[in-house]
């Protein structure tokens, strides 16, 4: 019915624009990474990265407790070369993850504008959900 319909497309939009805020959010992840300066905050943002990654592949997460941001020194010590390649690869991991999560956005509005059934809709929604609760507790 048009009834239906135009309750599918209104779920549509909105979902669509907690795309959007999905989209702000791992931009503003991707600029935490450029603050990241010792192997801890490396391993700790690596962490929800994988989180992440695991949520956009449709893979089942529970956020038990949120990975929180940790506080980086103004002055952090040298890394040794061991560490510093154990870093240099977390970082790169850790925004190619966000990076990806992007890419998805768009393919995510572009299924959300094709959507048929609620199900269409749940199924991005849901995953829209987990990425929020993961993104606000580091970011927050």
């Amino acid at each position: 019915s048009s009834k239906q319909a135009g309750a599918l497309r209104k779920a549509a939009q909105s979902t669509s624009a907690a795309v959007e805020q999905i989209r702000a959010r791992m931009n503003a992840l991707k600029m935490e990474v450029e603050g990241i300066r010792t192997l801890a905050g490396a391993v700790n943002i690596s962490k929800l990265a994988s989180l992440i990654k695991k949520v956009v592949h449709g893979e089942q997460v529970t956020v038990d407790k949120p990975i929180k941001r940790i506080a980086e020194a103004e002055d952090a010590p040298e890394m040794q070369e061991q560490q510093k390649a154990k870093f240099d690869a977390l970082i790169k991991f850790t925004e190619s993850a966000f990076d990806e999560v992007r890419g998805f956005t768009f393919l995510w509005q572009k299924e959300l504008k094709q959507a048929v059934t609620r199900e269409d809709i749940l199924k991005i929604a849901r995953r829209l959900k987990l990425l929020h609760e993961l993104s606000v507790g580091y970011l927050n």
